[in-house]
Parts: structure tokens; C-alpha cells; sequence
């Protein structure tokens, strides 16, 4: 069995298979000494609307799962946001940016009750792009929740660009 360190790109091919709608199936490359999944024991810093998390993972360039997330949904304008610098930091906060639910919805957030939840950043950024997640609310500027995440993550790429195809 190879390590995923040993692995420097893979193919998904298809011995028999449609191509419907123009499908493509491309290489992924991996960087050298992959450390895939990054966790974050410790996950989201608490400061209202009880936001709260368990472990928060680093899945690949783009992915971010959060383990056992709350929120209590009563933020009028609360979005999942990212962004550079220092989250309590107001300058820094607000040139950051919304990034989309588990469902990838742009929509004001609802309540978690202790969620396992999925979240894709938008095709532009990557997690090295970014210094926190968090969970602010845009009319109020009011920060309810964050995590911090790494700097220079050797992860993965994203690979949406990997279909799986099935006769």
C-alpha cells in the first residue's frame, strides 16, 4: 500500500466509460511530503452566540472540515467569513470575505446543534490565502467565533476536478 507521502500525482481512469456533458477526468498532483489532513484540536475560539466546535481539519487547498460545530442562528446578518490578519482585529475583519455553508449557500446562517460540517472555500482562494475562519456577523461587525489557521499548509489540491464515472 503506497503512503500518500510516496505519491507525487494520480490518475482516475475508466476502462469503459460515457463521457456525458464533456466530462473530464484529470491528474492531481500532490506536493512532496504531503501532510494532509491538518487538524486543529483546539477549533473555533468562543465570543457569542455560542459558537463553538470541536476539532477543525484542514482536508485539502480548500477544504475545511469542522467537527461538532454550534451556533445558536441568532445573528441577523452572520455569515461564515475568511480573511488575512488578526480576526479581532476590525481593519482586518472587514476586508475579509463570506465563504459558503456546508451546502454552499451564501444565505444568512442558521442554528448548529454539535454539526460535523464541510466547508468548500471558493474556487479563488486557497487555505494559504487565508489566516482565520470565522463566524461574523456583516451588519453589526460583530465577530461571534474563530479559528485560526496556519500559515504554509502543505496539503493537497482541491480536487473537484476528478470525476468519478460509473457504467
Amino acid at each position: 500500500m503506497a503512503c500518500l507521502r510516496s505519491i507525487t500525482f494520480f490518475v482516475v481512469v475508466a476502462i469503459s466509460l460515457n463521457v456525458v456533458n464533456g466530462a473530464k477526468i484529470k491528474k492531481v498532483r500532490t506536493p512532496k511530503e504531503a501532510a494532509a489532513p491538518v487538524s486543529i484540536p483546539s477549533g473555533f475560539v468562543k465570543l457569542a452566540h455560542k459558537v463553538s466546535s470541536g476539532e477543525v481539519i484542514i482536508k485539502d487547498s480548500r477544504t475545511i472540515q469542522i467537527k461538532s460545530f454550534s451556533y445558536d442562528g441568532a445573528g441577523p446578518d452572520a455569515y461564515f467569513w475568511v480573511g488575512k490578519g488578526t480576526p479581532t482585529d476590525s481593519a482586518a475583519i472587514v476586508k475579509g470575505r463570506k465563504t459558503a455553508d456546508e451546502n454552499g449557500s451564501y444565505d444568512v446562517l442558521q442554528g448548529y446543534e454539535k454539526q460535523d460540517i464541510e466547508l468548500i472555500l471558493p474556487a479563488d482562494i486557497t487555505v494559504n490565502d487565508i489566516d482565520y475562519l470565522s463566524v461574523y456577523c456583516v451588519s453589526f461587525h460583530h465577530l461571534f467565533g474563530y479559528v485560526k489557521i496556519p500559515k504554509n499548509l502543505n496539503v493537497p489540491e482541491y480536487a473537484e476536478d476528478v470525476v468519478a464515472i460509473t457504467s
